[in-house]
């Protein structure tokens, strides 16, 4: 009798071969990014540059400079510009100062040295991005000097409490963002109530902060937006929004709100739009959002102890609103929400302080 061929047996040492080779090739792959990172930090050791900086990738400053020349060659009259991460020199700032209908302008995580901002004082800028770069308190003069400007966000910067009471003084300036405020506490946020024309108020991700902070800042009677995500939030803080009459959006999301902050929230009738995802809220707690008749959008996405059924009888409760609910992911639910939420946010903040220890 012929014997059959062992085909079982062949294909699985096939199978067995081909999965040594994408494993070789992953490990190999693996030591060449390693060999790629310690290279980059020994050229980083020669250098004073701060290692966290080095991370981020910026063009040449040579190549940042012609890109601005070319705006300036071919759209010298443009009104907004976006300059950011690139690696900007002093003529880069001259040039830009040059662009007389310039009133827009973003160069978030731009590197530059903090003096030259002072070339654009004198600008009519309506808006200035200056989110994640080098500046600290010696940037609000500055500021305070550019009479138009109404926007400005100042999120993961070297800005400290007493910056912001320096320019609390603005009184052109209504739309602020401080996200990520790394040494900015409520302290810094209750000198805000001076500015009683601000209109839109930003101060998520800020781990110095609380909502505690929000019941010092009765007289920004214009505020229409509020956002306070990532916030640690007291079940009763949130107690103090009645005194905004004329808010229309509010994001709460990831504050781990209850069903009592819920009732301070209830207190807006002005709210259009409501992000609180990532809540402890329960079926019982939104029962107190049908009162706000003018809501058209309300967020209440990875909120696990919301029933499907709730969710309906609030869209039949308001049915001139847009309600968007998920529950938690089943991977979601074995992480504590707690422990990673503020490091995922706060990681390069971090990151910094470590590395600059060890230089």
């Amino acid at each position: 009798m012929a014997r059959r061929p062992e085909t079982g047996s062949k294909d699985i040492y096939i199978i067995a071969a081909i999965a040594l080779v994408i494993v070789a090739a992953l490990i190999f792959f693996l030591l060449r990014i390693v060999g790629h990172a310690e290279k980059h930090v020994d050229t980083v050791k020669k250098t004073k540059v701060k290692y966290s900086e080095s991370l981020s990738w910026r063009p040449d400053s040579a190549i940042s400079e012609d890109k601005i020349k070319a705006d300036f060659k071919n759209s010298r009259n443009q009104t907004a510009a976006d300059y950011g991460d690139l690696n900007l020199t002093k003529n880069s700032f001259v040039l830009i100062s040059k662009m007389p209908m310039l009133r827009d302008l973003k160069l978030v995580r731009a590197s530059f040295k903090e003096k030259w901002l002072n070339i654009l004082a004198d600008m009519n800028l309506r808006y200035l991005a200056l989110h994640g770069t080098p500046i600290t308190d010696k940037s609000i003069p500055i500021l305070l000097k550019m009479k138009n400007l109404e926007s400005v966000e100042l999120g993961d910067t070297e800005i400290t409490d007493k910056g912001l009471e320096e320019l609390s003084a603005s009184k052109t300036i209504n739309h602020l963002e401080i996200n990520l405020g790394r040494k900015i506490t409520n302290k810094g946020i209750e000198s805000l109530d001076k500015m009683t024309q601000l209109k839109v108020l930003e101060f998520s991700g800020s781990k110095n902060i609380t909502a505690a902070g929000l019941a010092a800042l009765a007289d920004l009677k214009n505020l229409e937006q509020l956002s306070i995500k990532y916030l640690k939030v007291g079940s009763e803080d949130l107690d103090a929004l009645k005194q905004f009459k004329k808010l229309t959006l509010l994001d709460a999301s990831e504050c781990s709100l209850d069903d009592r902050a819920l009732q301070g929230i209830a207190e807006v009738k002005s709210l259009n739009i409501l992000n609180i995802n990532g809540s402890n809220i329960t079926d019982d707690g939104i029962e107190k959002l049908y009162g706000l008749k003018n809501l058209t959008i309300l967020s209440m996405k990875d909120c696990p102890n919301v029933s499907r059924k709730a969710v309906k009888n609030l869209k039949k409760g308001l049915p001139g609103c847009h309600v968007y609910h998920s529950r938690r992911s089943g991977l979601a639910k074995k992480l504590e929400q707690d422990n990673v939420r503020m490091e995922l946010l706060l990681l390069k903040d971090e990151a910094r302080n470590e590395l600059e220890k060890k230089e």
